[in-house]
């Protein structure tokens, strides 16, 4: 019956932590007021993301094809961080390719110095 308790406690924690999140109480959810718009309401986002996402499986396998390298040049500069991002953790999965995995190091470095 102890432990009853314990659960129970937890369990109603959760719950509370669960709707102060979501916007339960009040006009201050920490969800609602990002400091960044939520992109991924936009269809355009889904249609990039759907672009770029399939591509660090490939990387794994084979080589890019010069098709594929071009997305991912094109995807590392858009304005979206979600978006770079993907690019970036499918370049860094070009390992069957040397020229391809020095590019993706540049890459990689250009958007460590990236201001946003």
């Amino acid at each position: 019956m102890r432990y009853g308790w314990i659960l129970l406690a937890t369990f109603l924690l959760a719950i509370g932590i669960a709707l102060t999140l979501r916007g339960g109480w009040g006009k201050r959810s920490l969800v609602r007021y990002s400091r960044y718009p939520d992109e991924r309401q936009f269809p355009e986002f889904w249609e990039k993301f759907y672009l770029v996402n399939p591509l660090g499986g490939i990387g794994v396998h084979r080589a890019y094809t010069p098709k594929e390298m071009e997305i991912l040049r094109w995807a590392v500069q858009d304005e979206s961080w979600q978006i770079r991002v993907e690019a970036l953790a499918a370049f860094s999965r070009a390992y069957h390719d040397p020229q391809q995995r020095r590019e993706a190091i540049q890459w990689g470095i250009k958007s460590l110095k990236d201001p946003h």
